[in-house]
């Protein structure tokens, strides 16, 4: 995979396999843990690397979807749970052998705890998370599931990280969660606290009221907007070239759509003016902008880096 430069050097980030590959790949990946034969799976693992993908494409669109179609047979009545929680301890011992694989490509020097709360037994999804930093350079504390919130907070007051994230995917973990924070808060004022998962997504009012810094969405654009938040680029690029090519990003992918400036200065809810000074490689966006940008267009803001 060739590099372009100003790129962002991270592996946190998806690659761009063809969507019928994709498919198949994680088609024979669920086949594999509905049979619970683990050399198989290891075997479409190792495909989805010879393709070349970046580690967060096989982390989101292979072994993440492959989970959730096993839940839903699960769910429906098709398998067990005893196959379910088969699939998932393969999936954790895959997600392992490709955290070695993929060493990251730099090292930020910033800290990350990742847990999720006492007494919720979903740890998958946090774990994917914690890779996702580490790929992205963190040095990540990935504490699994059922930490309590002292000890949580114990820990917080004792390696004072850069980053604390929580996950909650059941609704009663609401409350726990909010203990979490209540201890990273208490044991170091100025972590940047995260919460995700399931319980967080189905109360978006109750989670703006738990004092976190962030509601994660999609791991992967979180792990960028985190990113861009500490400022983990490392880039060399002059200020000048990237307003350029994001500009030039922009412009193209409002040409695609065959809209005219006016078109999606309207739709992100800007200036046209200030679009055109965007597309020009002349204005010096905000995160925010570059937000109502990717809204208006359907595309994810770390596209416009690419």
């Amino acid at each position: 995979m060739t590099t372009q430069p100003g790129e962002a050097r991270s592996r946190a980030r998806r690659s761009n396999p063809s969507g019928r590959d994709v498919q198949r790949v994680r088609d024979r990946y669920v086949r594999a843990l509905v049979r619970g034969d683990e050399d198989e799976a290891a075997d479409a693992v190792s495909e989805a690397v010879s393709l070349d993908w970046r580690p967060a494409t096989i982390y989101m669109d292979v072994l993440a979807k492959a989970m959730i179609s096993v839940g839903d047979m699960w769910h429906a009545g098709e398998i067990s749970v005893a196959h379910e929680h088969q699939a998932t301890q393969v999936t954790l011992r895959q997600a392992g052998l490709l955290r070695q694989f993929f060493p990251p490509e730099r090292k930020t020097g910033l800290h990350a705890i990742v847990s999720v709360v006492e007494g919720d037994g979903h740890l998958l999804g946090a774990m994917v998370f914690a890779d996702l930093l580490y790929f992205d350079g963190w040095n990540t504390d990935f504490l699994g599931a059922g930490t309590p919130a002292q000890d949580l907070g114990r820990m917080v007051a004792e390696r004072k990280p850069d980053l604390v994230a929580l996950a909650a995917t059941v609704p009663e973990s609401m409350d726990r969660l909010k203990a979490c924070v209540d201890a990273t808060r208490a044991a170091h004022e100025s972590a940047f606290i995260v919460i995700a998962g399931g319980a967080v997504d189905r109360a978006p009012g109750d989670a703006e009221k738990l004092g976190a810094d962030l509601v994660a969405g999609d791991p992967v654009e979180t792990v960028f907007e985190i990113g861009m938040r500490f400022d983990v680029s490392g880039s060399t690029v002059p200020l000048d070239e990237i307003l350029l090519r994001v500009g030039e990003q922009v412009r193209a992918k409002r040409v695609e759509r065959g809209w005219s400036q006016q078109q999606l200065a309207n739709a992100a809810g800007i200036d046209r003016t200030y679009l055109s000074g965007v597309e020009h490689g002349k204005q010096n966006l905000t995160l925010g902008a570059i937000k109502k940008l990717g809204d208006a267009l359907g595309s994810p803001i770390s596209d416009f880096f690419t």
